[in-house]
């Protein structure tokens, strides 16, 4: 309980902070995992709280990335950069969501991608050499990554599928509908950038949809 005077009161305050910070990434673990009160406080210790303002870079492609990084609030964007400094929106991450460049993450070598805010952002990041340590410590925490690695795995080959069978009509509605917010929080040209299609086709795209609903309702 807090007490009365202002030092005790702010560590109280603080206490409460902490507690609402790791609230959501505890439900997210214990989705997962069966784990006890002490291998999350443990977990929630080795995190570096983060915050960006939106378009600050959290990763720079060439550099080497040795971080997990879960969205608190806020929304990131991976994306890689071509060779004419044109920008591919690979993946978005909203609240709840983990984002990383996996391959450096895992191997060591240079990112491929970049990755910055797409809003002002709280993040929690997690060190390659702490996770390690944690598999040690708590071994259920293997499990745990396993699981989000392999979910990651079957996203990537499923949007691979989505781009070759299906068109940027079929693409658009159905991350409409997979993230019904997607239009009031990213951009149309980010939106534009995760289909692959220019700005200008999506906006025709758009305008399209709405005349065929209209003529439906005529």
């Amino acid at each position: 309980m807090c007490q009365s005077n202002q030092i005790d009161a702010h560590l109280c305050f603080q206490e409460i902070r902490m507690n609402a910070l790791f609230n959501q990434l505890k439900a997210h673990v214990s989705k997962r995992i069966t784990i006890s009160d002490d291998a999350m406080e443990y977990f929630a210790s080795l995190a570096e709280v983060k915050h960006l303002k939106k378009r600050q870079r959290l990763l720079e492609a060439g550099s080497v990335s040795r971080i997990q990084t879960y969205v608190n609030k806020g929304s990131l964007r991976l994306f890689y950069t071509d060779e004419k400094l044109h920008d591919h929106l690979v993946q978005w991450g909203f609240e709840d969501w983990w984002v990383a460049d996996l391959t450096s993450f895992l191997t060591g070598e240079p990112a491929q991608y970049s990755i910055d805010a797409l809003e002002d952002c709280e993040l929690l990041i997690f060190q390659h050499d702490q996770i390690e340590a944690l598999y040690v410590k708590f071994p259920v925490f293997e499990r745990y990554f396993r699981i989000l690695i392999q979910n990651a795995v079957v996203a990537a080959q499923k949007r691979i599928i989505v781009g070759m069978s299906e068109n940027a009509e079929e693409r658009y509605l159905r991350i409409i509908k997979k993230f019904p917010q997607i239009e009031a929080r990213v951009a149309q040209h980010q939106i534009a950038s995760y289909l692959g299609i220019s700005p200008e086709a999506l906006s025709r795209l758009k305008r399209a949809l709405i005349e065929r609903e209209r003529g439906r309702k005529s």
